[in-house]
């Protein structure tokens, strides 16, 4: 239950993203400073409200933090992409961008960037899997 409570907790920032960007680009720039304190948000949310409670058994601290940010960095850049196509973008699923430094080096990383985001991704369902 902690992954599938990961999982959706995730999905709500890279889908309401593409689609503020595919219908209101002219917002991109405040979108860009409040990112960071709506992941937070949402990561606190999931964390203080699902995984610490969870009674059924035992998932050290440390684990739950580091599978949420590895299945996190494995799922979001996807589920934008995938976001923006639907929305009518014209990108690949496997699209970066070029503005900002994440994307650019993932760019060059290339398919050994999708590569470390597949293990750590896994890392991270094992991680909240318990």
């Amino acid at each position: 239950m902690i992954l599938l409570y990961a999982i959706l907790a995730i999905l709500i920032q890279p889908i309401l993203e593409a689609v503020q960007n595919a219908y209101k680009p002219e917002w991109n720039p405040v979108v860009r400073k409040l990112n960071p304190v709506t992941r937070l948000a949402i990561a606190s949310v999931w964390f203080f409200a699902v995984a610490i409670p969870f009674d059924d058994y035992y998932v050290p601290i440390w684990k739950l933090i580091t599978g949420y940010v590895f299945v996190a960095f494995m799922i979001y850049d996807t589920v934008w992409n995938l976001t923006s196509i639907i929305c009518g973008k014209k990108i690949s699923i496997w699209y970066y961008g070029d503005s900002k430094w994440y994307d650019r080096v993932m760019t060059q990383l290339a398919e050994w960037g999708w590569m470390m985001k597949a293990i750590l991704g896994i890392v991270g369902i094992i991680h909240l899997w318990g």
